[in-house]
């Protein structure tokens, strides 16, 4: 029957017939016996059975429908992806095992090099606290800007400075957004970091820091780090030896350190005045889509000169009606939109000492609520001059 139906020159009706079969001819491939294949069982080497094609298939694909090989012993089906006879199941299972095995070794391998890349940023900060810098020694700029970050960024327990990328936004921030390429917030800790008041935590992501090898002795180390993702600890001492003192001390200075250098008092609250003012510069800007524009040393002389004069408050105004002019000039007279922000600046120049010469009255301005007041600002003003909002609608002066 097998041989008549490899026989296409016989039609499957005559097989039927001559083998006085009762089936549709579409049914006969299925009353069949499997034929043995040149293969044998890799489980028990017996020799495999497997199943005709049917007539149309042959020509295309074999005489033999390979998904349906087996070993007539142990039923493996050596062409299934699937297989479920005992020993393919059994072989799974070893074959899970193993991976288990690998995935168990591999884990445990990851936690031995986690512990020693914790280890090693412990020693490094114990190197680090050999150096550590006594509360003294920090000049007032510096002092300011670490209350300001341990107000900002420190976690609740005081123990490290939470990363600045995960924690930073616009409610968040030390000092005003004052330029676009870069933050002056991260500039700042990496200096504090570089005069060695801060070290790395070992509770780091340790994602964000890069070990490296030393060539000849294949020692790990300690090479780098991300700023704004890493932890950092403070690495200032006191006389008492008590952090939670020093933490206290740092976070609220000695007013009087401050206040009796009017040098730096003058100075800062007229870098404030400016950072703040140049802040808003650029969002004005931003709100007009003249992106192109960034302020330069010109910008701060001109700033910094109304100063002596206006009020952060009261420049806002100027800087508002300039912008607002400059768009109008853009508009109106068909220029390239830099050309326009470049009319910024020297128009506020000028009408600024139109202001001055003519003892104009200028309207004071609100902060802007999509700009909140930096937390250096707040320190600054609320917590060592004592004078709030005054600070932004007077102006800079030693007299405090």
């Amino acid at each position: 029957m097998i041989n008549d139906y490899l026989n296409k020159d016989i039609k499957v009706k005559s097989i039927l017939k001559k083998y006085n079969l009762d089936v549709l001819p579409t049914k006969l491939l299925r009353y069949l016996p499997a034929v043995f294949v040149d293969e044998k069982c890799e489980y028990d080497d017996a020799q495999m059975l497997g199943k005709l094609n049917s007539r149309s298939f042959m020509d295309k694909f074999g005489l033999i429908d390979d998904l349906s090989i087996f070993c007539p012993i142990c039923g493996h089906k050596s062409h299934s992806a699937l297989c479920s006879c005992p020993n393919c199941q059994k072989h799974k299972k070893q074959k899970e095992q193993i991976q288990e095995e690998q995935i168990l070794l591999r884990k445990k391998e990851e936690e031995k090099l986690k512990d020693k890349k914790i280890a090693i940023l412990y020693e490094d900060a114990e190197k680090s606290k050999k150096f550590a810098t006594n509360i003294n020694d920090i000049s007032l700029h510096d002092m300011l800007f670490i209350t300001s970050y341990i107000r900002s960024f420190m976690d609740e327990d005081l123990r490290f400075f939470k990363e600045f990328y995960k924690f930073n936004n616009k409610d968040n921030r030390i000092f005003p957004k004052y330029y676009m390429d870069a933050d002056p917030d991260i500039d700042e800790i990496i200096k504090i970091y570089k005069k060695g008041y801060l070290y790395v935590s070992p509770e780091s992501d340790l994602s964000s820091v890069n070990f490296n090898k030393n060539e000849d002795t294949d020692e790990m180390f300690f090479e780098s780090f991300n700023p704004g993702l890493v932890k950092f600890c403070i690495n200032i001492y006191d006389d008492s030896n008590d952090y939670y003192k020093l933490i206290d001390e740092l976070r609220y200075p000695k007013i009087i350190n401050f206040l009796s250098n009017k040098d730096f008092i003058y100075d800062t609250w007229k870098n404030i005045a400016l950072f703040e003012c140049k802040e808003y510069l650029l969002k004005e800007l931003n709100d007009i889509n003249f992106n192109s524009f960034k302020p330069g040393i010109k910008t701060d002389n001109v700033i910094n000169h109304l100063l002596d004069h206006f009020s952060t408050s009261q420049i806002f105004g100027l800087i508002h009606n300039r912008v607002n002019n400059a768009l109008r000039y853009y508009e109106g007279n068909n220029v390239p939109k830099n050309r326009a922000a470049n009319s910024i600046i020297t128009n506020l120049e000028t009408y600024g000492e139109r202001a001055i010469s003519n003892h104009w009255d200028l309207t004071n301005y609100g902060r802007d609520f999509d700009i909140p007041q930096s937390k250096i600002s707040e320190v600054f003003y609320n917590y060592i001059l004592e004078i709030s909002e005054q600070g932004f609608y007077s102006v800079p002066t030693k007299d405090i």
